[in-house]
């Protein structure tokens, strides 16, 4: 049996994320009440209503990225290999689910290139073309173990162009051709 592990700034970068979020929340109500509710928090002098409209949208934007990062990338990640099974409890949500090796059509890795001096694996497995669920290196330590423990599920093979797999990923597009 093989568990993911965290690295300690992947753990940073969730406890870092969440006050993030309520952050940005609080901003949108702030926005919305300039627009609304005749400025609560801005007085309506200070901001015209078409600039909170474009701030809005930013910050809805940037909320909406965060709540799917929170929704697709942290797990604690159970792989069973004599099984053949491999089961993602979300850190957040605590929502669990479990697959067959069999479910998979197969997987592929891309090495992404952080800001930062590390880089860092990125796994996708993928089902019908499209990528099922994505193991990412920002947020585990063990990459290789996990990535040996898939070693059962057919590997298509390491992809170059990571922003090509991210964008398509994103917008629910085949990453297989």
């Amino acid at each position: 049996m093989v568990k993911s592990k965290f690295k300690p700034f992947g753990i940073f970068a969730l406890i870092v994320s969440v006050p993030l979020l309520l952050g940005i929340c609080f901003i949108l109500y702030a926005l919305v009440s300039v627009i609304f509710f005749g400025g609560h928090i801005f007085p309506r002098g200070t901001l015209s209503q078409g600039g909170a409209l474009i701030f809005i949208l930013f910050f809805t934007g940037l909320s909406f990225s965060l709540v799917l990062s929170f929704v697709k990338y942290p797990f604690i990640i159970n792989i069973n290999k004599a099984e053949q099974t491999i089961s993602f409890k979300n850190v957040f949500t605590q929502k669990r689910s479990s697959y067959l090796f069999s479910d998979f059509d197969c997987y592929i890795d891309t090495l992404v290139t952080s800001l930062k001096k590390e880089d860092y694996k990125v796994i996708y497995l993928v089902k019908n073309r499209k990528a099922e669920k994505i193991i990412t290196g920002f947020y585990y330590s063990n990459m290789e173990e996990l990535q040996e423990a898939l070693s059962l599920i057919k590997y298509k093979g390491f992809e170059k162009r990571y922003t090509r797999l991210y964008r398509r990923t994103l917008l629910g597009k085949a990453i297989i051709d």
